[in-house]
């Protein structure tokens, strides 16, 4: 299973340019972690995000969004991985 959560209305979760993820993001993916054991998922794999980028365009925005985007799933696995410890049987 790909999870892929948003930022949420108003950087809910994440503000808007920053991959640490808020204390009520944290709380959400605890959450999910339940529901994640409960559902007998085989494999789960995070996806990172950050605004809209076009692929076409190599600027500096673009590679800044990118890395952006590779933070942001980092550090969601990070906290999935400090907060169940189910988790790291189940990341591929």
């Amino acid at each position: 299973m790909t999870v892929w959560w948003s930022r949420g209305y108003g950087g809910y979760y994440l503000p808007a340019g920053s991959h640490e993820v808020k204390p009520d993001g944290i709380d959400l993916l605890k959450q999910m972690g339940v529901l994640f054991k409960a559902a007998s998922f085989k494999e789960i794999r995070v996806a990172g995000h950050a605004d809209k980028a076009s692929g076409k365009d190599h600027s500096d925005g673009y590679f800044e969004k990118l890395a952006l985007s590779k933070a942001r799933a980092t550090q969601t696995v990070h906290v999935l991985q400090e907060k169940w410890s189910g988790f790291a049987e189940l990341y591929h």
